[in-house]
């Protein structure tokens, strides 16, 4: 197993698949910073990926590690009845639960979990979004249409562009809009803008070096067009995998190669709302 060092290998230990018996979604772990000694990581994802539920039974699936914190080629399989903290606004399908109750869990059974968290700092300021041009590479972390490395259980990493300028809420909502295949499996996943050996500034031009990626938002939603040729929001509800190959489930619509984002942003609200549910166990 390889020693995460970059950027595009620490992805791999940011995400988790996330298991329940009405299907299967990405999580993904992000810090909170309470202050400079104190972090909160949770797992977040769509709040449809738990099926709105508050207190689902999700299987999670982590990687181990030895007793020197290296990463060892073996998965465990945590059966969890987790809480979770939903986004205030209704219209915002974003969720998260602690992580720490997960390890613990882990813990108990004799396993040591290994992970690789996204800080809170992670994240692009407005005044950096405003700086940003139009079209932007970007990759999604997940795992869609539940493919994944089944050795070694990495997720799959895809490559596409922002549809919408990032500094804009899409039709005055807090979503944004991509240029990539999405299907299911990927709701909840993380989206970075990737700005390579190359980035670009209104300010100052073209850079060239190594540019730290940031994290643009949360994946939730594709966009179809069925047979009338209607096109129309799909967020899966309760079926989170889809098959071709299964005539029950296989639909007619067709994926337009457009998916909406929840921006990065609103962690800033869920974070709140997860500080004032476990005020008296978080020190600040």
């Amino acid at each position: 197993m390889l020693n995460p060092t970059y950027f595009t290998e620490k992805i791999l230990f940011h995400t988790v698949l996330l298991e329940l018996n009405s299907g299967a979604g990405t999580g993904f772990i992000y810090g909170f910073t309470v202050d400079d000694d104190l972090h909160v990581p949770v797992i977040v994802t769509n709040k449809h990926v738990i099926n709105y539920e508050s207190n689902p039974t999700v299987r999670f699936a982590m990687h181990q590690k030895d007793a020197k914190g290296n990463l060892l080629d073996s998965i465990v399989h945590i059966t969890h009845g987790s809480e979770w903290v939903m986004h205030p606004n209704s219209e915002t399908d974003l969720c998260c639960t602690l992580l720490q109750p997960i390890v613990e869990s882990a813990q108990g059974q004799g396993y040591s979990l290994y992970y690789k968290i996204c800080p809170d700092y992670a994240v692009y300021t407005e005044d950096e979004l405003n700086d940003m041009q139009t079209v932007n590479d970007v990759i999604m972390v997940g795992y869609p249409d539940r493919i994944i490395d089944k050795k070694h259980f990495l997720p799959i990493v895809r490559k596409g562009s922002t549809a919408t300028h990032p500094a804009i809420d899409f039709n005055g909502k807090s979503i944004g809009m991509i240029d990539m295949s999405c299907y299911y499996g990927s709701s909840g996943s993380p989206l970075f803008i990737y700005p390579g050996i190359t980035k670009y500034s209104k300010k100052e031009g073209v850079k060239i070096g190594y540019n730290e990626p940031k994290l643009l938002g949360i994946f939730f939603a594709l966009l179809c067009a069925n047979d009338e040729g209607e096109i129309f929001t799909k967020v899966p509800k309760s079926s989170l995998h889809k098959s071709s190959t299964n005539s029950e489930t296989a639909s007619s619509d067709e994926y337009l190669n457009l998916g909406y984002y929840i921006k990065a942003k609103e962690l800033n609200v869920l974070r709140d709302e997860v500080f004032k549910k476990y005020e008296s166990r978080i020190k600040r």
